[in-house]
């Protein structure tokens, strides 16, 4: 009776709530802006480098997908099967290519390659895509993810102040998008630049509206990906002016 007990609850508050993934979420993405910015600063600052653990995300990306599996095989009969098919495809040809790399290799060690190797590279890119196809069911009112979205916003609104200011108008090199490398950009705290250019990126999309062309959110992001001083930061603002000329004659009719 305990064990069945147990297993309802791991069942409710695991692997069927909004909440838990919520915060694994955090968790992950926080010990992630902690390591970059510790990282950056210790590129700046000082003569060794300092690198954060990255098996702890790797081990953190492992129970967020060792969770979404449980939790995609509980939904499964509500999860649109397209979603099954495409991670399927995906686990298949990433399988195989980890087979052919064991086959090749002479020093292959399976946790490192799930902490910090292929396989965590491969969780990074196939289990998002999993999660997003239960997500909507366990987030059924959108509160935990206009949640999600509003603290993203804000962290890089954070981020885009220290890169306008700091950055841009004092010349600071921890903010620069290639620190001590003479290359001219800036991309704020963080040392990922591909990441920071995609959010950004994200965010323009997402709160630029046609009626508003101007709003002061949008233009904050928009500067931002062009001050990057990255290829990433200008195919966005192209994307982006390619949805506005899609966009424009639609909202008129």
């Amino acid at each position: 009776m305990k064990l069945k007990q147990l297993i309802d609850s791991a069942r409710v508050n695991v692997f069927e709530s909004a909440r838990f993934y919520y915060w694994v979420l955090w968790v992950l993405i926080g010990y992630s802006i902690l390591r970059e910015i510790v990282q950056k600063s210790a590129l700046v600052y000082n003569e060794t480098v300092f690198i954060m653990p990255r098996e702890i995300i790797g081990i953190l990306f492992f129970v967020f997908a060792l969770c979404s599996i449980i939790s995609a095989w509980l939904l499964r009969k509500q999860i649109d099967k397209k979603f099954f098919i495409f991670v399927g495809i995906l686990v298949g040809v990433s399988g195989i290519n980890e087979v052919r790399f064991v086959l090749t290799s002479t020093s292959y060690d399976v946790i490192v390659s799930l902490t910090q190797g292929q396989l965590y590279y491969v969780t990074k890119i196939i289990f998002p895509f999993l999660f997003l196809g239960f997500w909507p069911l366990l987030d059924e009112h959108n509160t935990r993810t206009a949640a999600f979205i509003e603290t993203i916003e804000k962290l890089f609104l954070i981020n885009a102040g220290f890169l306008l200011t700091g950055g841009l108008l004092l010349g600071l090199p921890i903010l620069e998008s290639y620190p001590l490398s003479g290359r001219w950009g800036y991309n704020g705290l963080l040392l990922q630049r591909g990441v920071t250019q995609f959010i950004y990126g994200l965010l323009l999309l997402h709160t630029w509206r046609p009626e508003k062309p101007f709003d002061l959110k949008s233009l904050l992001y928009l500067i931002c990906l062009l001050v990057s001083g990255q290829k990433a930061g200008f195919l966005w603002v192209g994307l982006f002016f390619l949805i506005d000329v899609i966009k424009r004659p639609l909202w008129r009719t």
